[in-house]
């Protein structure tokens, strides 16, 4: 079976860090200047977390999670009721009937609480498809 993915809805959330999972930054100083300490992201380095949508050619979003903010069920939910609804309500009927959902198998994104929350909005069964969280290359 062919899966037309224009109309499936791709989700998930990122993290983006001034040093990348292995630790490489570059940086330069002056003669004069000490050599600045750069914190590493397990020490509380800087970075933002946001979530994206893709559908066919169109982006929704992205959106900035909040500092601090762990997604768990009730926060996952209601920030796709926030950005992603909002977004799907001003499509198309066609649209309505034909798409997919996907997003990641995060704890947060397969709990019950978010399960029943995607049930009462009509997203339920075929209408969803669940993506591994980590893919080989």
């Amino acid at each position: 079976m062919k899966l037309d993915f224009s109309n499936v809805i791709f989700t998930d959330e990122c993290r983006a860090t001034l040093d990348g999972p292995d630790g490489w930054r570059q940086g330069c100083a002056t003669d004069k200047q000490s050599v600045p300490v750069l914190k590493r992201h397990q020490q509380g380095g800087y970075g933002v977390m946001f979530w994206a949508a893709i559908v066919g050619d169109h982006l929704v979003g992205p959106y900035d999670v909040a500092e601090g903010v762990k997604i768990n069920s009730e926060i996952y939910s209601q920030f796709l009721d926030d950005n992603l609804f909002e977004w799907y309500k001003a499509q198309s009927c066609t649209f309505k009937r034909k798409f997919m959902f996907m997003h990641g198998n995060a704890p947060a994104h397969d709990a019950r609480y978010t399960t029943g929350y995607l049930y009462k909005k009509g997203i339920k069964g075929e209408k969803i498809i669940t993506f591994p969280v980590s893919l080989p290359i």
